[in-house]
Formats: structure tokens, C-alpha cells, sequence
């Protein structure tokens, strides 16, 4: 079994029966996606544990992000569906794959270019080349990369996301290359773009190449992956051929930067106003990252982020929190995974050493024998919910305005000293019924008001058994009224987590400690504004010397 289904496995939180039965079938990658229910009865016995498998598959085959296996020796080089890295994602500002018509009213005040002024028939084409129904294949039998393009949709008769942009990036690298000047027609992108559809019917030609088009009625600028990619590229190697001596600082290409520009603008306007299909929205979101980022940042309002931005607050918004956070904490994204089990092993080693007074409370006994089973949730659960006990009450001091005599003004400090079930409510939220979701907001916006401060994000747990608080029916994720439903406990802190980072929000009040622990031990973050525990070091430290 390859080490992508034994990731996915751990993040839904699947038992140590079922990865190492996973592991006894070698399931790899290809295999888990080809798993049906049937298949699944045999694997897992456990009706919810195969309905959040199945669940999950069948997620991964919308987004289609699948290899072929080539039957050649495994090479790093020639993976078939690679993350997509043009030359800086942060830059990358362009792969649109569907265009917004947009009235004269609805982009007052935005310069609109006129790209046919960008690339226009007079450009210089290519030459010596087949025709170009026959190019697009000869592009692709000259790599791996390109036959393995090929042979996708052969079996799958479309392509994913991932694998559009990675026939795009293989057309327009060669046709650069190996063109006069590096330059590119409109006319032959758009050959280039009938000869897609040709090879591949069930391909749109607008996601490839829809030219610029200007009327008294609308102004649609020149879209399609082709086209967007030629203009990253050309963009690097703008940069590449930037002349020092020149003192206006130009470029050699005669590419306007305020096409780039317009193309930005253009995609945050369509997030503004879509929130479908999601691969779309993914990719748009992932290319306009820097201008959202530094624009929210500006603004210091999160919550109309979720107002501007209808994605967002949609069921799958949290996708895109997960993206934002992958680009400022690179190498991060599944780190909780990954160390949670550390937690688990060391955590009731810890209570026993150092906090042996929650080992007298009626629930603890529960605890322990919960954390034995091969029920990975529960034991996820009880770990989270026994989490917030090992840490001690905390002081906070809040700053407020007083206003004395003559109306001024005076700054002074009010003092909270949140109790244990404060500040594990801080962290963890448990209910008894979906109902209480709002009930519970409330109480904590009262609670906050009365400080001056606002309700951060937290986790809700519903867990409706009463004769097992451990499990868990539902995760939930609330920022800002706005609930997410996620698939696992372990799912909702992750998310949760990450929210913090992706909308630059501090944490809770009176849980902030807690989340220091989680950022610096689960997720091996530090920066600049963390604060100094010495609590949160010692435990820290404590555990690192148990796990040894």
C-alpha cells in the first residue's frame, strides 16, 4: 500500500484494523478509487466507518486526481498527475477555465484592455509544423508526460482540473519553445484550441481558448487556459530577459502588465458572484490568493470575506480556507495527522505523571478504556475532550476604554480568569443536538460582548449518545455564524486550525494556550506573535520526553 492511501485512511480517522486490512489487500491509490460498496463490505465490516470511505471516494473521483499506472518502473519524473506548480503559484493569475459577461455598469472604474492588442494575427507563427489537427498529438508523444495525458482519457473519456492544466502547460511550453521570437498567435491558439476538441470530444474549446470579444453591450477579455498560460510563461520569461541597464525598467515582450492585471481583477469579480462549479472556483481561488489575502488584510473585516466571497460560506468552503493556509504554511497540511498518534500514546502517560487528580473523576476510567479499542474516533474524541484539562486556568487581561471626567478617555484592563469548563468550551464544543448549535453561539457572543471581544472560531461535537459521550454523530466547524459539517472530530480541529491562519484571526481568548500547544507541537509552527507559555513549553517537553 502507497503512502497516499495510508494518508487518506489516517485523516478520516480509520481504525488500526482497517489501514493494516488495507494494507493485507495492498490497496494502493489506483485501487482505492476503484473500490465500490461491494468491495467495501469486504474491507469494512462497520456500516459508518464504509460509508465515510465511500464517501470519500467518491469525492476523489469528482476532482479525478488519479495516476496511470504505465506499467513502467515508478519514476518521480513521470507522475502522472503532479501538483501543478507553474513557474510561482502565488503569480500564477491566470488559468480561467470559464468566462463572466459582464456589463459597461458592472466594471465601471476597472481599466479594461483590449487584449486582441496582446496577441494579434500579425504576431509571428510557428513554422515548419504539421498541421495543426496532428500538432497537439505530436506535442504529447514527445514526452512521458504527454502519452500519459493520453492514455487518462482514454479510461476516463474527460480530464480532471489537474490534468487540463497539465496538457496546457506541456502545448504551450513546447509551442514557446520552439517558436521564433517565443511569440504566439491568436490564430494558432486558437487551432490549437479546435485541435483539443477534436482529439478530445468530450473537451469544451471555451475552456481552451474564447477570444476577446467587445460590444456596446459587454466587454469579455480573452480567456482559456492556452491563452493564460502562454501569458504566465511569457510573463517569466519577461522577467528573465529584464534588462538592468534600462532605466525605465520595460521588458522585452510587449505584453502589457495591465492584462495581468485585468485578468486578476476579472477572477476575483467571478468569485464574487460564483460559487459552482468547485473545480473552477478552486482554481480561481488558488490564482488570486496574493490580491485576497493582502486586500482582507487591509480591510480587517473577515467577516465580509465570507459576504464578498459566496464559496466561502457554501458547504465546501472550507477547501478553500485549507488552500489558503497550504500556500502560507507550505509542507504543513497533514501535519495533525501525522502526530495526532503521538498525542494518543502519550497523552494518559501524561495525566498519570503530572496531573494524577483527573484520574479520581468517574469520567476518566471511561477515558481510559476508550483509548485501548481500535475505534479510532472515540479515541480521537476522548484525547480532544481530555486535551484542555492538562493545562491550568489562565488570567486574561482585556483592554478597555473608560471615559472619565471632562470626556476623556482613559484605557484600562478588565480581568477574566475563565474556569476549566470555559476554557474547554473555548476549544471544544459538545451538544446534544444540532438545535443547540445556535444556542450555543449566542451564549458565547454574550460572553464576549460583555469583555468587548468577539466570537472566534471553535469546534462543535455532537454527540447525542448518552451512554457514550464519545461518539461523535457530527463535526462541526462555526466561524462567524457560518457552520461547517466536516467528516471527522480530527477534521474539525484541522480545519479549525488552519481558519486561523487563512483569515488572520487570533485565537480564542480562553483557549488560547491550547491552540499555541497545537500550532507548536501538532503542527511544528512557530511565529513571531506566539506568546510565552511556560506551561505550554513544559508540556511540550514533557511529552517529547514520554514518547522517548
Amino acid at each position: 500500500m502507497d503512502s497516499w492511501t495510508i494518508d487518506i485512511l489516517k485523516q478520516l480517522e480509520m481504525p488500526e484494523h482497517v489501514i493494516n486490512k488495507f494494507i493485507e489487500e495492498e490497496i494502493d491509490k489506483i485501487t482505492f478509487l476503484a473500490l465500490t460498496e461491494s468491495m467495501l463490505k469486504e474491507l469494512v465490516p462497520k456500516l459508518k466507518l464504509r460509508a465515510i470511505l465511500y464517501s470519500k471516494i467518491v469525492e476523489l473521483k469528482e476532482q479525478c486526481t488519479v495516476h496511470i499506472n504505465t506499467n513502467m518502473a515508478p519514476n518521480k519524473d513521470e507522475e502522472f498527475v503532479d501538483s501543478i506548480s507553474p513557474i510561482n503559484t502565488i503569480d500564477m493569475l491566470h488559468d480561467i477555465t470559464n468566462f463572466e459577461i459582464i456589463n459597461e455598469q458592472e466594471i465601471d472604474g476597472t481599466l479594461v484592455v483590449d487584449n486582441s492588442s496582446v496577441l494579434s494575427s500579425d504576431d509571428i507563427l510557428i513554422q515548419n509544423i504539421p498541421s495543426c489537427n496532428n500538432r497537439v498529438k505530436f506535442i504529447l508523444e514527445q514526452s512521458q508526460e504527454g502519452k500519459n495525458v493520453l492514455k487518462f482519457y482514454q479510461s476516463f473519456n474527460n480530464f480532471s482540473y489537474a490534468v487540463r492544466n497539465k496538457l496546457v502547460r506541456l502545448i504551450i511550453d513546447y509551442e514557446v519553445t520552439h517558436s521564433p521570437n517565443q511569440k504566439l498567435s491568436m490564430n494558432h491558439l486558437l487551432q490549437l484550441s479546435q485541435s483539443i476538441v477534436q482529439i478530445f470530444p468530450n473537451e469544451s474549446e471555451s475552456i481552451y481558448l474564447t477570444p476577446y470579444l467587445k460590444n456596446k453591450e459587454y466587454v469579455r477579455p480573452t480567456r482559456g487556459k492556452l491563452f493564460d498560460r502562454y501569458c504566465n510563461l511569457t510573463k517569466d520569461i519577461r522577467k528573465l530577459n529584464f534588462s538592468p541597464s534600462t532605466s525605465t525598467g520595460e521588458c522585452s515582450s510587449n505584453i502589457p502588465v495591465t492584462a495581468f492585471n485585468q485578468d486578476i481583477n476579472d477572477s476575483i469579480l467571478w468569485l464574487k458572484n460564483n460559487r459552482e462549479s468547485m473545480d473552477i472556483v478552486v482554481d480561481k481561488w488558488t490564482q488570486t490568493f496574493s490580491l485576497r489575502y493582502d486586500q482582507m488584510l487591509k480591510s480587517n473585516k473577515q467577516l465580509n470575506y465570507f459576504l464578498e466571497y459566496p464559496a466561502i460560506s457554501g458547504p465546501l468552503g472550507y477547501k478553500l480556507i485549507e488552500i489558503d493556509f497550504n500556500i502560507l504554511q507550505p509542507g504543513k497540511q497533514l501535519k495533525l495527522f501525522d502526530l495526532f498518534p503521538i498525542l494518543i500514546e502519550c497523552l494518559p502517560k501524561y495525566i498519570k505523571n503530572f496531573k494524577p487528580q483527573l484520574e479520581k473523576e468517574a469520567s476518566y476510567q471511561r477515558f481510559l478504556d476508550i483509548i485501548p479499542t481500535e475505534n479510532r474516533q472515540e479515541v480521537t474524541v476522548a484525547i480532544l475532550i481530555y486535551l484542555p484539562r492538562i493545562f491550568p486556568c489562565v488570567t486574561i487581561c482585556v483592554p478597555k476604554t473608560r471615559i472619565v471626567k471632562d470626556n476623556k478617555r482613559v484605557k484600562t484592563f478588565d480581568s477574566w480568569r475563565p474556569s476549566n469548563r470555559e476554557i474547554s468550551e473555548g476549544f471544544i464544543c459538545i451538544i446534544k443536538n444540532a438545535t443547540e448549535l445556535q444556542e450555543v453561539y449566542l451564549n458565547k457572543e454574550n460572553k464576549a460582548s460583555t469583555f468587548g471581544l468577539t466570537v472566534q472560531p471553535y469546534i462543535t461535537l455532537l454527540c447525542s449518545d448518552p451512554s457514550n459521550e464519545f461518539i461523535v454523530a457530527a463535526s462541526y466547524v462555526v466561524i462567524n455564524k457560518f457552520v461547517y459539517s466536516v467528516e471527522t472530530p480530527l477534521k474539525a480541529v484541522d480545519i479549525c486550525f488552519k481558519t486561523f491562519f487563512a483569515l488572520n484571526l487570533s485565537y480564542p481568548k480562553e483557549s488560547n494556550h491550547i491552540w499555541q500547544f497545537i500550532q507548536q507541537f501538532l503542527y511544528e509552527i512557530t511565529t513571531n506573535t506566539d506568546k510565552n507559555y511556560q506551561a505550554v513549553n513544559h508540556i511540550i517537553n514533557d511529552i517529547k520526553k514520554l514518547k522517548v
